[in-house]
């Protein structure tokens, strides 16, 4: 637990023991990897309450369809990078050797028109362009991040939103009267990545939107 954490919260929030929890997990090379889920990132400022702190939105910030504030870029650009970094330095000690972004992604509606190749989700794109930098600016600092994993494949029901427009996650979308699958600009977007394994390759969104499905 984060010192600056267990200071104020210890008592009466944390589990009785916390303090031995550490030495419990330090068993060397079985911890093996760990997987980070990251969405977007927050701003908190002071205040009262049991957590002492409430959050604060940027004020015409970027935000996906469901409401959720996406902080990148001029938006605290490096929450990805941050959160890694804190995970990997706070916990090597202890054993952890690999990390991996298990779970990244923006909740876009992107309606189909019944006839478009490749559906447009611009913002979507850009969203993972930026934090595809952060997972490369994090190895540089020497953050053994070992894969990365966009969510989702395909739009999806979301368990805490249905089946919403506005919850789609998928890079591709799915229509539901017919179930057929159409591929979205950042599914292309991805598998340029992943083919190419570069990321001034994967910039180039606009010229592989404009490519069909292969």
């Amino acid at each position: 637990y984060p010192e600056l954490m267990a200071q104020p919260y210890g008592d009466g929030v944390l589990p009785p023991g916390y303090e031995a929890d550490m030495g419990t997990i330090r068993i060397g090379n079985k911890l093996h990897a760990l997987g980070v889920n990251y969405y977007r990132g927050g701003l908190y400022r002071a205040a009262g309450g049991e957590l002492r702190s409430e959050q604060t939105l940027v004020e015409r910030g970027p935000a996906n369809s469901l409401g959720w504030p996406i902080f990148q870029s001029p938006y605290y650009p490096d929450g990805l990078y941050d959160i890694l970094q804190q995970v990997y330095f706070g916990y090597r000690a202890f054993g952890l050797r690999k990390l991996y972004v298990t779970e990244n992604g923006m909740a876009l509606d992107t309606p189909w028109d019944g006839k478009a190749e490749v559906i447009d989700d611009a913002p979507r794109v850009r969203y993972l362009v930026e934090h595809v930098r952060q997972i490369y600016k994090a190895l540089l600092r020497g953050v053994p991040v070992e894969a990365y994993f966009a969510w989702t494949l395909m739009d999806n029901y979301e368990w805490a939103e249905g089946y919403r427009p506005e919850s789609a996650f998928g890079l591709i979308h799915v229509d539901r009267p017919s179930l057929q699958r159409v591929w979205k600009q950042s599914a292309v977007w991805y598998s340029e990545l992943v083919k190419t394994h570069s990321l001034s390759q994967a910039e180039a969104a606009e010229t592989i939107a404009s490519q069909p499905p292969r």
